[in-house]
């Protein structure tokens, strides 16, 4: 469980101005990743001014508020490890499958291949899976590629780049930038081979994209398989990659500190 601070506008009493008043909130840890991510990207656009960050904080601010409400509906500040978010639990779903979750198109096109959306499609993919369970570390793991702004967020977690404004706003247009070229790669050469649980091996251009963005140890167990891929072995070994067969692994699971949720933010 995490634990997430929400704030609410309150007028103490005696007093002729309001005040912040915060309630400590525990949730799943999933969740707390998806807070923390949203809060990263809601204060990152208060450097970087550009359509793409502001649209992104626009999202993040409606969602915050959202989940914030939820919990105000909650009986109990401790909610029990089956507490479920109505807000954030299509996120989790969207993520666990490596969909971008605020692009409509896109999002409907991984739910069901049909040209037209069923209530059975929408019920088999948000209900039939719960995107907490453990088991699907692996599968978040993989399908960060996909995700740029999840990406950029465990970016910032590692500490991979400093905290300079400037470094910050560089890092996120690099994340962008291999994001459209691993779309291209997909949608110009497919998925390409698969390890022995028919899960994708990465290819040259993800692992380009790994390399560029110093996650070298995150992905350190996609990266050994990938040695069956020749072209990529030859990128590494020309860009003074270590092949990770004996690098120490980072933790699967990221726990993210305490955020804060404001109304209206």
């Amino acid at each position: 469980m995490g634990t997430i601070e929400l704030g609410e506008w309150k007028r103490p009493k005696g007093k002729s101005r309001d005040a912040i008043s915060y309630k400590k909130y525990q949730i799943p840890t999933p969740y707390d990743r998806i807070v923390s991510q949203l809060i990263a990207e809601l204060l990152h656009a208060g450097d970087h001014d550009s359509h793409e960050s502001w649209r992104r904080a626009n999202y993040a601010a409606k969602v915050l508020d959202a989940f914030g409400d939820e919990l105000k509906t909650l009986k109990t500040q401790k909610p029990p490890a089956a507490f479920r978010s109505k807000v954030l639990t299509p996120i989790l779903q969207h993520q666990r499958v490596g969909l971008h979750d605020s692009y409509t198109p896109y999002v409907c096109a991984g739910i069901s291949k049909k040209p037209k959306l069923t209530i059975e499609d929408a019920t088999g993919f948000y209900l039939q899976t719960d995107p907490t369970e453990p088991d699907n570390i692996v599968s978040y793991r993989r399908n960060l590629l996909y995700l740029p702004d999840a990406r950029w967020h465990l970016v910032s977690l590692l500490g991979v780049v400093d905290g300079s404004a400037t470094a910050a706003i560089d890092h996120y247009n690099l994340v962008r930038d291999n994001h459209d070229r691993i779309m291209e790669s997909l949608q110009t050469e497919g998925p390409g081979e698969t390890d022995d649980n028919d899960a994708p091996l990465l290819s040259q251009t993800e692992v380009e994209a790994i390399i560029s963005e110093g996650l070298e140890l995150f992905f350190a167990e996609e990266l050994q398989l990938v040695v069956q891929i020749p072209s990529a072995v030859h990128y590494m070994s020309n860009h003074s990659v270590k092949q990770p067969e004996k690098v120490a692994k980072v933790k699967q699971t990221v726990v993210s500190t305490p955020g804060q949720i404001t109304p209206g933010s």
